[in-house]
């Protein structure tokens, strides 16, 4: 089930509730509760908003889930007293960003920031991002420039959100499309893949290679990771790119940054 994260402007009871069927409660962004599409498609939303307040005081005027101690909330089944730091509704909205199969972004006037900066993010992660802009709002104007060239330019039509449309995924209405929820992601398509049986042959020969030993420290008696030094031949591995590593040696690895695998 695709995980999805909500980009557009915030408000109480506001557009995010239309994406989901009858008979739900308003859409929460804990994770994990999956939600039905009027169509029947399943999906879970992951952000940004995830504060439970009914009278609003989380929505609205930039305030990206974050509450001026009004009251209180559950994040993720936890309750927050008072609400939520700006550091806590910045740290949120990252790790859920990064977390996410997609983004869906409803661009409904031009001065949603935060929602800029959200596509940049997740477009820097390479995730598909589905864009539905208003049709109300006036994107196109004329170039004022252009007229003061007589002969040598005309004057053109430009768009505001050029540049977006050109990054993400145009969808003609707002609803989740089909494609959305079907399509196989990297991440996921990463994850079937280790569990192949060409995965596991590739593995199983690493290993025989490496004489069933970690290759950093030589331990031999605890569990033994297959791990990719590098994904340049992705699906099609040679054993060059790869190295045994025992558990421990491979949490080490990662905690200094090593690369994934």
């Amino acid at each position: 089930m695709k995980l999805i994260y909500f980009a557009g402007s915030v408000g109480k009871n506001d557009w995010r509730n239309n994406l989901v069927g009858d008979n739900q409660r308003r859409i929460m962004s804990n994770g994990i509760k999956p939600y039905k599409t009027r169509d029947g498609g399943e999906f879970i939303y992951c952000g940004p908003e995830s504060i439970s307040c009914d009278h609003g005081c989380y929505h609205g005027n930039g305030s990206h889930g974050m509450s001026d101690n009004c009251c209180s909330g559950l994040v993720d089944d936890v309750y927050y007293e008072g609400g939520l730091t700006k550091q806590e509704i910045t740290a949120r909205c990252l790790l859920q960003i990064r977390e996410a199969d997609a983004l869906f972004i409803y661009i409904s006037k031009l001065d949603s920031y935060a929602t800029y900066l959200e596509v940049g993010y997740a477009l820097a992660l390479k995730k598909p991002c589905y864009l539905f802009i208003d049709p109300s709002l006036d994107i196109e104007r004329k170039d004022a420039w252009g007229q003061s060239f007589d002969n040598h330019c005309m004057p053109y039509i430009f768009n505001d959100l050029w540049f977006m449309q050109e990054l993400c995924i145009e969808i003609d209405s707002l609803s989740i499309p089909k494609e959305l929820l079907t399509y196989t992601s990297p991440k996921q398509q990463y994850h079937d893949y280790l569990q192949s049986e060409q995965w596991k042959t590739i593995a199983r020969k690493k290993r025989e290679e490496a004489d069933n030993r970690c290759q950093l420290c030589n331990n031999g008696s605890i569990t033994l990771h297959v791990h990719h030094r590098t994904y340049d031949n992705i699906y099609h591995e040679k054993m060059n790119d790869l190295i045994v590593l025992c558990e421990n040696c491979h949490k080490k690895f990662h905690n200094k940054g090593g690369n994934n695998g």
